[in-house]
């Protein structure tokens, strides 16, 4: 068989998929069908998951009273 074209290969994915039923192997490739964040965003997130850690061991948190505030107010504008 020659080499298949790329409409090609996602029908033959997708009929391979249909006919899988192993449910382990079907999330896998789901998971691997996921958009990726690029390294930029990466670090972003990265970077801000820290801070948000620092911010929590440090008590630096708010009530879901001031959470639901700052929401409002940064909605309004």
């Amino acid at each position: 068989m020659g080499k298949l074209t790329i409409e090609q290969q996602k029908e033959e994915i997708k009929k391979l998929v249909d006919e899988q039923q192993d449910s382990a192997l079907i999330e896998e490739v789901y998971e691997l069908l996921q958009p990726r964040l690029d390294s930029l965003e990466r670090e972003k997130l990265i970077e801000s998951i820290k801070r948000s850690e620092e911010d929590i061991k440090h008590g630096r948190v708010l009530t879901p009273e001031q959470a639901l505030d700052r929401l409002n107010q940064r909605f309004r504008k």
